[in-house]
């Protein structure tokens, strides 16, 4: 929800971390994720919270959806 991650940016900045993602360019992003621990068989599985203390694995991300969010 708007208010969950209103939270969420808060308390990040908050701890003097960063809120918005360095911009190294969408395949980059995609070549480092590729290195993670949690690829599994070539196909990498992103965590992603559905509200605050739910998340889930998927590997079901397209790049059009990524590309909205990586700078």
């Amino acid at each position: 929800s708007e208010d969950d991650l209103a939270r969420i940016v808060t308390l990040v900045a908050r701890a003097g971390l960063r809120t918005d993602p360095p911009a190294l360019g969408f395949h980059r992003w995609k070549a480092l994720m590729a290195r993670d621990k949690k690829v599994s068989a070539g196909s990498i599985r992103y965590i992603l919270l559905e509200a605050i203390g739910k998340a889930v694995i998927t590997a079901d991300v397209g790049d059009d959806v990524l590309r909205e969010f990586l700078p």
